[in-house]
């Protein structure tokens, strides 16, 4: 696509399921998407997040046939505010899961040992907490019970892989400084 065209254009190619026409129209108009969810006091991850978001759905609905005009940026904001809103009715989520405790150490290992396994995982549970859920979601699904491929995290998350690959490398380098604060301190 060419950056000549204009955003009529563009959006009736995307109509019509162009995903080059849905990559520039992203591009476009991303960043004004985020700035607008920033404005109402998410955090600037979060307003990443939730704007990627409203692209699958409102590309979602395009397939589905679902989606008939495209005013831009208005209707992607109005879809991740729609989003935000969702999301903080949600009830929070209580004691995450990072492994079974029954899993820390056999039998055969010494209390000392199981109990600094169980402070360490403690530790861990605090700091993914205090992720956001979007990165909370990411982390579930590939590290629970199902252990999920990058991509289908990505498809069932609403993000893109390249987003999903960067909180799982964000949330690993924050686990394990935390893991290692925990050991020195």
């Amino acid at each position: 696509m060419s950056q000549g065209n204009s955003s009529e254009t563009l959006a009736g190619l995307a109509l019509g399921g162009s995903r080059d026409a849905w990559g520039e129209l992203a591009a476009r108009h991303g960043h004004a998407v985020v700035v607008a969810l920033v404005a109402r006091g998410l955090a600037l991850d979060r307003a990443k997040d939730l704007a990627q978001a409203a692209w699958m759905r409102l590309i979602e609905q395009q397939r589905a046939g679902r989606l008939q005009t495209l005013s831009l940026p208005g209707l992607v904001i109005a879809q991740a505010s729609f989003l935000a809103r969702e999301e903080a009715r949600k009830p929070p989520e209580g004691h995450l899961a990072l492994v079974d405790d029954s899993q820390l150490a056999d039998g055969a290992s010494d209390p000392e040992a199981r109990a600094l396994g169980r402070d360490r995982l403690e530790r861990a549970r605090v700091e993914l907490a205090a992720c956001p859920r979007s990165a909370q979601q990411v982390f579930r699904l590939t590290y629970g019970g199902e252990g999920l491929p990058h991509a289908e995290v990505a498809r069932r998350s609403g993000l893109s892989l390249q987003r999903v690959r960067q909180i799982l490398c964000e949330l690993r380098k924050r686990l394990r400084a935390t893991i290692e604060e925990s050991d020195h301190g």
